[in-house]
């Protein structure tokens, strides 16, 4: 494959179908769609992407987050902190539905401007068809998700957005932050936004796209907004709460800031993390205290570590309160009619003045959500 894999042999090579494999929604009973390629086409794709990206990244707007080298959902998270850090703001908070699978690929090809042999290339990839359970589907729309190229293709299409969005009659531009497939527009004016929504809908649907119905509100991150404050995007919650003291600032605009971003996990993602502590426990209720803390360890990590310097440490702690609840359960059904103190003194242990840690008495512990946390409360 090393020696076949040159450019030079590509037109001798036609790519293969993909096959495609459903995989579980986190949090829903729905599937999406995963490709998986040959390998010989995923090297190839690799190559292309290596050729195209660096031009494409000179040239991407400035807040696109979202399957791009040096960048990920915590800019994206601080662009709206920025943003909402001085005053209200109204947010239409969106996604486009089944971005991958419905995207025009004659908008693709157009944009890319590619030379002929890779466009050649590209739209042999697109036109591949799919394998699903043994029967063969042409593929007319859309990119196949999996594809090493396909994250590429998707922001290379909805590069532009930025630009519908600015109003040159507006003396406030409006924001766009956007990831993939999930954006967020911000402003102060109702009226401003909402006319800014249709024109993103309208372009939209120039690359056989549309927004998600369900997935699809206006908000405001101070004021109740249809029942609610605040949003969710990329796994977090923002809301506003009125600032108990203005802050000394340098300048009378900072000095007259009236509220302050809150920013916690969404009641989505804590529901999903929590439901998986719970069920690693319920697979491991005969197994030895060292196996569920080494099983534990990288779940609370990885969540704790997405969150770690945006979410402020007393939101944390409260998920070591939650978990060491589902810990207790465990606990009680290993020795039922044992006291809650005697399973504290098995399964816990002291380690200097800090409070019970569910540890070994050889010191192998359970991490926990606050420590790992360098926000503190302001």
């Amino acid at each position: 494959m090393a020696s076949a894999i040159h450019p030079h042999n590509w037109r001798q090579q036609p790519p293969a179908p993909v096959r495609r494999v459903w995989i579980a929604k986190p949090g829903t009973t729905e599937r999406r769609p995963l490709a998986i390629l040959p390998m010989i086409d995923r090297c190839k794709q690799v190559l292309v992407k290596l050729a195209l990206e660096p031009e494409w990244e000179a040239r991407f707007e400035a807040h696109s987050y979202g399957y791009r080298p040096g960048r990920g959902a915590h800019d994206a998270i601080a662009a709206i902190l920025a943003a909402t850090r001085r005053r209200p703001m109204y947010v239409f908070n969106a996604d486009i539905e089944k971005a991958f699978d419905t995207l025009s690929q004659a908008v693709i090809l157009e944009k890319l401007q590619t030379y002929p042999a890779l466009r050649e290339a590209i739209t042999a990839w697109l036109k591949a068809g799919v394998i699903d359970a043994g029967t063969y589907f042409p593929s007319n729309t859309g990119i196949p998700q999996g594809g090493a190229l396909s994250p590429l293709l998707l922001n290379v299409a909805l590069h532009g957005m930025e630009a519908v969005v600015t109003n040159h009659m507006a003396r406030e531009q409006p924001l766009l932050v956007r990831y993939a497939d999930n954006f967020v527009i911000l402003h102060t004016d109702p009226g401003i936004l909402h006319q800014t929504t249709r024109r993103v809908r309208s372009w939209l649907s120039t690359l056989g796209l549309q927004l998600s119905a369900h997935k699809t509100h206006f908000a405001h991150t101070l004021m109740p907004f249809q029942g609610e404050v605040g949003f969710d995007f990329l796994g977090f919650h923002l809301h506003q709460e009125p600032c108990e003291k203005r802050p000394a600032g340098k300048s009378k605009q900072e000095r007259a800031i009236p509220v302050k971003t809150i920013t916690t996990p969404s009641q989505e993602a804590s529901k999903r993390h929590l439901a998986a502590t719970r069920q690693k426990l319920q697979q491991m209720q005969t197994a030895p205290q060292v196996q569920v803390i080494a099983e534990l360890n990288p779940l609370i990590l990885g969540w704790a570590t997405y969150y770690n310097g945006v979410v402020e440490a007393r939101v944390m702690s409260q998920y070591d309160e939650l978990v060491e609840q589902q810990l207790m359960e465990w606990a009680s059904k290993r020795h039922p009619g044992k006291t809650r103190e005697w399973l504290l003194a098995h399964y816990w242990q002291r380690s200097g003045n800090q409070k019970r840690i569910f540890a070994t008495p050889e010191g192998v512990q359970l991490h926990t959500y606050q420590s790992m946390n360098l926000l503190k409360e302001s």
